[in-house]
């Protein structure tokens, strides 16, 4: 069956995706927050939230302006080096991220049902056809689809959003050195990059390897001392 998925569909899940990383940071920083501080809701203390390194300050002050507006937080305020959000709320936020993640998943029947059901007036330069999902990069049976995901034969991987960056980012490049300087500025915001450390790169990475090595059942991903790394499938 063709199914005709809109352009603004795929940027809106993408987007997402992004939204998701932060949100999930912002419900750790709850978690280790009250860990600390037993009475930190009773107290109503403000939460102390680091930038988030992959996505611009003007994106995040404008998901956590949303948030202020669904009264998921009461407010924040910004300093040189992180927000303090006021009164965030934990439960709150796994339904906001519940919301988003339905924006991931494939379209069920009744989705297909409303694409095919687009008026034919629309030009077809303003839409995209995928038949059958067909992927946008593919080395070996690792593939990246126009919806955003990550599959392996098929199966989607699990990655957060700079993950899947990342992965891509391999992908387009496979058996090249990327340094860690190739990394970042191709998958850190522009304003975030010179103050996102090594290790944090170093990390992904790690992530990434440990994901792939899962599927392909052995290292794709080689390590060369004090320079980067490069993609082997």
């Amino acid at each position: 069956m063709t199914m005709i998925m809109n352009d603004d569909l795929v940027k809106i899940r993408r987007d997402a995706g992004r939204k998701i990383d932060f949100i999930n940071d912002l419900i750790k920083s709850i978690e280790v927050a009250t860990e600390a501080d037993t009475s930190f809701y009773s107290k109503r203390r403000k939460l102390i939230v680091n930038f988030f390194p992959l996505s611009s300050l003007e994106e995040q002050r404008g998901w956590l302006r949303e948030l202020k507006k669904k009264k998921i937080i009461s407010g924040f305020k910004e300093t040189k080096d992180c927000f303090y959000v006021s009164r965030p709320f934990k439960l709150p936020l796994y339904g906001e991220r519940k919301k988003l993640l339905e924006l991931l998943n494939p379209p069920k029947k009744a989705d297909e049902n409303a694409f095919e059901q687009i008026p034919a007036r629309r030009h077809k330069k303003d839409l995209l056809y995928v038949k059958d999902l067909k992927p946008e990069i593919e080395i070996k049976d690792l593939a990246g689809y126009s919806d955003g995901t990550i599959r392996y034969k098929g199966e989607m991987i699990e990655m957060r959003g700079q993950i899947k960056e990342l992965c891509r980012l391999f992908m387009d490049h496979p058996n090249r050195l990327l340094t860690r300087d190739d990394i970042k500025d191709n998958i850190v915001h522009a304003d975030r990059r010179k103050s996102t450390p090594k290790i944090t790169i170093a990390k992904y990475v790690s992530e990434l390897h440990k994901l792939l090595k899962i599927h392909f059942k052995k290292d794709v991903i080689f390590n060369q001392k004090q320079e980067g790394w490069y993609f082997k499938p």
